[in-house]
């Protein structure tokens, strides 16, 4: 029973991690694994999955490297052809790992810390463990792998641009379009850090998410409270006012590039705090008696217009330093 458990605990990240699309809960049956039967077990685990991925990768890539192909069935193969088969197996499972550590320390974090410290702890460790793992890639296989990150970038704004000439834009719009190509590829690389902290913040809430409601009935999590009812600490408010008032000084007097994209990515990390805080209001009046064809038209509203839903979501979170919609003043921190 121990070892079938132990397959299931290895195999179904590896599985989930495959898909692509559900990759974002590999992290789940890692943490089931931590909660239920312990740390060691867990471990184990992810050490087996680990193991074994690096076994398919090796086993797959190997009759195409000297063809300088890859099997698109893995994880992060459209990262060929900036990346070689064998940095894609690296990178790959540096990502499995990414993950799978997730499920392991979000379990920690809900063994009796607050919410926020939690989740906090949780990124930055992840954040390390990825500088360790880049640091280590550029070493391994002795190339600049942040230089490497931004051909990636100019290779995927290409193939964006001669995807828009193939459906027929305009040679205006092309040539305006190419003109921008050393900017947007700019955005992309140095936003790295936000998109990546953003993506972690949002693999958390999921996990979190389905980890309360089909396993755990609340009780790993119980001391972070009611997400409906959590709401930011008011000096909160002041990080959109000093880190904008910081970008428009920089761009009038200083100049400084540096801090121009570091006041960015910290704006960009706020504005998914926000979001995560617009949630928690929508979730807590979504509970209030609603007809179901106005809930089924606010589903398709909420998917179809997502992108605008989003703004929309942040603005609440950030309004509500305000104006308080739920009325739970005093309840700062509450999660």
């Amino acid at each position: 029973m121990m070892l079938a458990s132990w397959l299931v605990a290895a195999g179904l990240p590896i599985f989930l991690y495959s898909t692509g699309l559900f990759a974002i809960f590999t992290p789940l049956p890692l943490a089931i694994c931590y909660h239920r039967r312990g740390v060691g077990q867990a471990l184990v685990a992810l050490v087996a999955g680990f193991a074994l991925l690096s076994v398919f990768y090796h086993i797959l890539n190997k009759p195409v490297e000297a063809a300088n192909h890859v099997v698109w069935m893995l994880p992060l193969m459209n990262l060929a052809p900036v990346f070689t088969p064998a940095q894609i197996s690296y990178l790959g499972m540096l990502e499995f790992l990414y993950y799978g550590v997730l499920g392991l320390l979000l379990v920690r974090a809900g063994q009796g810390e607050r919410m926020e410290w939690g989740i906090a702890r949780s990124v930055m460790g992840l954040g390390f463990l990825l500088m360790v793992g880049l640091v280590v890639f550029s070493a391994i296989f002795s190339v600049n792998v942040f230089g490497q990150i931004r051909a990636l970038f100019q290779n995927f704004f290409a193939q964006w641009l001669q995807s828009g000439q193939d459906i027929g834009l305009e040679e205006e719009e092309m040539v305006l379009l190419r003109g921008h190509l050393p900017a947007m590829v700019d955005a992309a690389y140095y936003l790295l850090p936000a998109f990546l902290i953003n993506g972690t913040l949002v693999a958390c809430a999921l996990n979190v998410m389905l980890f309360k409601r089909w396993f755990d009935g609340g009780r790993l999590f119980g001391k972070w409270g009611d997400f409906a009812q959590w709401k930011l600490p008011d000096s909160w408010v002041w990080f959109p006012v000093s880190v904008g008032a910081l970008y428009f000084l920089n761009n009038l007097l200083l100049h400084q590039t540096g801090l121009k994209w570091l006041s960015l990515n910290i704006l960009l990390v706020n504005l998914a705090v926000y979001f995560f805080q617009g949630m928690a209001i929508v979730i807590h009046f979504w509970r209030r008696p609603i007809p179901p064809l106005m809930r089924m038209a606010a589903y398709l509203v909420f998917f179809v217009l997502f992108q605008v839903v989003a703004v929309v979501i942040v603005l609440l979170g950030l309004f509500n330093f305000w104006f308080d919609f739920r009325k739970i003043k005093g309840m700062s921190g509450a999660a």
